[in-house]
This record gives C-alpha cells, sequence and structure tokens, in this order.
C-alpha cells in the first residue's frame, strides 16, 4: 500500500469471529484520533539576515532551522513533510537548496549561472518546479526532486513566476505577467483565469483542488482572494484596513484554514492566519520583523475506521478516527461475505473487497463512466479467513488466506487479474484453530506480514516480521464485549501498523499507535453486527 507521496501500509482485512469467552466489556469512550495541521515554515529577518524558520500553526515555538549567512527564501515543504525546498542568495546568485525539516543536511540542488528560485514540489514527490531566469525573462521550469533533468516549461515574452501544483499533480497553477494562469505539468494548455487591470499573484491550489487563493492589488491594499479552479467566483477574503496589506497566502493541509503575510506599515510584516472563508483572521508573529512567505506542512494520511454491513451490503467508511456518520458509503457485497480493504492497484488508494468462497471479489472505481469494475481472483477455499497485504513491497495488495484446519497462511504475490487463479506464492507460520489472522508492515520497512490474534492468551496479537514462527512480537490486553473481531492499521501515519479489535456487539472500536498495548483509545463506530475495515480512503470516489 503505497501512495506517490508517502508509503501507503499494510491494511488489515476484517474478519468474521466467532462468540469470545473475554467478558471485559469496553466502555463507550470517544477519542479523537486526527492528527493536526504541521507546521508553517516561514522567513524571517529578525537576525539581521533572511533565514528559514518554523513555527507551530498556533505561532508557538518559532525556530530558526536554516541558520546559514546567504540570505534564505521562500520555504516549500515536500508532500510528506519531512524537507523543505527553498533559494538561497549566494552573492549575486539565487539556487535552489534542499534540506530535512530540522534543517538538517542542507543540499544545494541547482548550479546554474542563471538565478533559480520560487520552488514548488510535485504531490507526488518527484519533481520540483521552479523559477528560472534563463529564457531571459523569468520562466517556469521543472526538474527532479534530486536537482537532474531540468526541462523548461514556460517561454513567453511575459515574466512567469510563483508556480504551484494542482493535488493530483496534472496542474501548474502560476502567475504571468500580473495574471494568474493554469497549465498542464507539461507546460501545455496554458490558460488564462483572472483579467483585470490589477495585480494578481502568489496563486495556490486548495487541497481539494476545487479553489486557488492568490492576492490582488485592490487600490492602495494587496488583500487575499480566492476562486474556483476554473477562474469563475473571485471572492475577496481579507477587508481593507487602515495601513494594512495582505499577499502570500497558503492553505493549511486541511484546507480549512490560510496562513499570509500581513504587512503593517508600522511594524512590518507578520504572518497571521485565517479561516478559509476569511474569518477569525489572527496574527502568529508579533513584533519580529521581516516575517513572510508561509509555507504549511503536509501531514501524511493515516489509516481510518470503517465497518462492513452484511445486511445492507454496504461498506460505512469515516475519513477521521473518531464518531460520526459515514463520509463514504459503498455498496459491495452481500451477507456472508468476509469485507476486505486494499490498494487493488498501486494508486495510492485504498478500496473495499470481499472474500466470498474461495474468492476474492476486489473493487476498482473507474476514472470514466459509471459502472466500477470487480476483479475476480480466485484464491483460497471455503471456509477459509482471508487477509490481504503487500507481501512484496510492489504497492500492490494481493490475496492471502489463513486455513484453519491446517493454521497455516497462503500468500500470494501475483498481481490482480481478472478471472486469475494465482498459486501461493509463500506459505507462512503455523497458528492454531480459532485464531483469527491479520496483516500489516510491523516494522516500517515497507513489507506486509502476517499475525494472529488469540483471546484464549490474554487477548494478544501475535505479529510476525518475517511470515514465520520467530521473533514475534506478542501484545496483549486487547479484550472486548464479544464477537471480538481483530483490525490493524496505521492510525497515526508513522508507517507501523499496529493493533486494534473491534466489539461487534457494541460497536466500539479499540486501538493503539504502538505495538505493546493496550489499547489507548477508543471510537464508537457502526451498529450491531457491523464488521470492521480499516484504510487509507484518501478522497476515493465510490
Amino acid at each position: 500500500m503505497r501512495s506517490p507521496v508517502t508509503k501507503r501500509l499494510a491494511r488489515t482485512a476484517a474478519m468474521f469471529a466467532l462468540a469470545s469467552l473475554c467478558t471485559f466489556l469496553a466502555p463507550r469512550v470517544e477519542a479523537a484520533g486526527d492528527p493536526s495541521n504541521g507546521k508553517i515554515a516561514f522567513v524571517s529577518s529578525r537576525d539581521g539576515n533572511h533565514e528559514i524558520y518554523t513555527m507551530n500553526p498556533d505561532g508557538t515555538s518559532q525556530v530558526n532551522i536554516s541558520n546559514d549567512p546567504a540570505s534564505d527564501v521562500e520555504p516549500a515543504w515536500s508532500p510528506d513533510g519531512t524537507k523543505i525546498a527553498f533559494a538561497r542568495n549566494l552573492d549575486s546568485l539565487i539556487e535552489i537548496f534542499v534540506m530535512n525539516a530540522d534543517g538538517s543536511n542542507q543540499t544545494r540542488l541547482t548550479f546554474n549561472s542563471v538565478g533559480d528560485y520560487e520552488p514548488a514540489w510535485s504531490p507526488d514527490g518527484t519533481k520540483i518546479a521552479f523559477v528560472s531566469t534563463g529564457n531571459n525573462n523569468n520562466g517556469i521550469f521543472v526538474m527532479n526532486a534530486d536537482g537532474t533533468g531540468r526541462t523548461q516549461l514556460t517561454n513567453n515574452t511575459t515574466v512567469d513566476s510563483s508556480p504551484a501544483w494542482s493535488p493530483d499533480g496534472a496542474k501548474i497553477v502560476f502567475e504571468g505577467s500580473n495574471e494568474i494562469y493554469v497549465m498542464n505539468a507539461d507546460g501545455s494548455g496554458q490558460t488564462q483565469l483572472t483579467n483585470n487591470t490589477v495585480a494578481d499573484q502568489n496563486p495556490a491550489f486548495s487541497p481539494d483542488g476545487a479553489k486557488i487563493v492568490f492576492n490582488r492589488r485592490v487600490v492602495n491594499e494587496t488583500h487575499i482572494f480566492v476562486m474556483n479552479a476554473d477562474g469563475t467566483g473571485q471572492t475577496q477574503l481579507t477587508t481593507p484596513s487602515l495601513n494594512v496589506s495582505n499577499s502570500s497566502p497558503a492553505f493549511s493541509p486541511d484546507g480549512e484554514k490560510i496562513a499570509f503575510t500581513s504587512n503593517h506599515n508600522t511594524t512590518g510584516n507578520e504572518i497571521s492566519v485565517m479561516g478559509a472563508d476569511g474569518s477569525n483572521q489572527t496574527q502568529l508573529t508579533n513584533g519580529s520583523p521581516g516575517n513572510s512567505r508561509p509555507a504549511w506542512q503536509p501531514i501524511p494520511d493515516g489509516d481510518t475506521i470503517g465497518v462492513f454491513r452484511p445486511s445492507t451490503g454496504q461498506f460505512l467508511l469515516r475519513t477521521s478516527n473518531t464518531a460520526g456518520p459515514p463520509n463514504i458509503t459503498i455498496n459491495f457485497g452481500q451477507s456472508g461475505d468476509q469485507p476486505l480493504a486494499g490498494d487493488w492497484n498501486g494508486d495510492g488508494k485504498d478500496d473495499v473487497g470481499v472474500f466470498r468462497n474461495g474468492q476474492f471479489l476486489l473493487r476498482q472505481p473507474r476514472t470514466f463512466g459509471l459502472v466500477n469494475v470487480t476483479i475476480v481472483v480466485n484464491f483460497g477455499q471455503p471456509g477459509d479467513r482471508a487477509v490481504v497485504g503487500d507481501w512484496n513491497g510492489d504497492g500492490i495488495d494481493t490475496p492471502g488466506v489463513f486455513r484453519p484446519s491446517t493454521g497455516q497462511f497462503r500468500l500470494t504475490n501475483s498481481p490482480n487479474v481478472n478471472n486469475s487463479t494465482p498459486p501461493a506464492s509463500i506459505i507462512a507460520f503455523s497458528g492454531q484453530s480459532g485464531d483469527k489472522p491479520v496483516a500489516g508492515d510491523w516494522n516500517g520497512d515497507g513489507l506486509d506480514t502476517v499475525g494472529l490474534y488469540r483471546e484464549s492468551a490474554a487477548c494478544a496479537f501475535f505479529l510476525s516480521n518475517n511470515h514465520q514462527y520467530t521473533g514475534y512480537i506478542i501484545t496483549t490486553g486487547f479484550c472486548a464485549a464479544p464477537p471480538v473481531l481483530p483490525v490493524t492499521g496505521d492510525w497515526n501515519a508513522n508507517g507501523v501498523n499496529t493493533p486494534g479489535v473491534y466489539s461487534g456487539s457494541q460497536a466500539v472500536f479499540s486501538l493503539s499507535n504502538n505495538l505493546t498495548g493496550p489499547p489507548q483509545f477508543q471510537v464508537s463506530s457502526g451498529q450491531a453486527g457491523d464488521l470492521p475495515v480499516a484504510g487509507n480512503w484518501n478522497g476515493s470516489n465510490p
């Protein structure tokens, strides 16, 4: 389970379970599992030199991370939030550098006799768009994330600058001669979105790609505007205020806030934040001069909960680990199916599936048309319990089964091809009758391996990093009101799957963010009789 940005970690397939002998009743406690927005990187000259700083979203813990005698400006986060690209002024030449999120390992990417600046990372982390003076006018270029493969995208007689990618990586919005344009990622299809006599600058897409935020010069002030991605519905967000101009807007990862530079003529530039509708404008920096160009740190998506309802044949999925109605409803499967969740085609998004009498039915939404594709893989036999995982690290989850009669796992690395009957690539360690199988990446190495949940052993998970019953991890204390159904996921997006259980009678998830147990938080979801699933739905279109 991989995405173009960060490893899409293995999701567990939810299993059927027998009635539990455990008498512990899990209380209905609800706790938020959502990560907050990341840090804000920005430029400050408070130390007498332009440096890259970071701070928490509330303005606390402001730290100089670039610490270099040269002038460092224009920070841009990598999609996984682990690196920052920026521009450094080397005497009379400006070049693009990259560093870790804490400022370490500063590495120069461009080595040219022209100026390269305003870096912008592509959503898949493989490319960086930037501005270069190499064509006698500022133009938009793109290069690989390591600085190789420099390619020119725009070559206009006017100045092009401020590139920013759409969330799907298909488009780049930019500023051209004080108007906002958009183009395909290869430079084709350049289209003007704004057309007026004032200056429109510094565009950026919203996280869902539906909006573009930018700043516009209005009379003697600059203000933040937002418009639809096609240029319609242009709306002013910041209001006129004496001696204040606002510019360089940047959406938060959740799309609910916008950080921006607020230029107070009396005190200088400060970083402020507001709601995406312009409400609740709050200043974050205060009294330190020269603060500008905020950039939000992306937060990797973690796994979230969901349930399969046998009575209706529906998957009811949440996009956060909190109680509430389903964010996504998918009609797929029938009573008696074992529900599954995984990345069946390597697109970085988990989808649903079912195991039915020796067949895996894997749902793959089409990108066009109205009919979804169902891939049927013949693997296992009636009576098996299904698991799915990325057994070979190729980014695609493939079937596996646990056979109670032999206590063995049988896993296949073969592609998910319709009407296929793949061989078992791996025969894994033995369990015992009554064990409930799970799968996941327990050590963050990018490979999914199997494990077992055994209620008779103090409600313990036995998790192996090598498909064998050697060096396994044992974590206990995952008891719940029967029937108890195991579920695993990367709840905090740290690259490691951790265990949890679902009470089929109380409809409560009990989850942990570590492998040592016991459960750390609980979430009510679904209703009695539902079966659990977990995955990174990432906006999957039902």
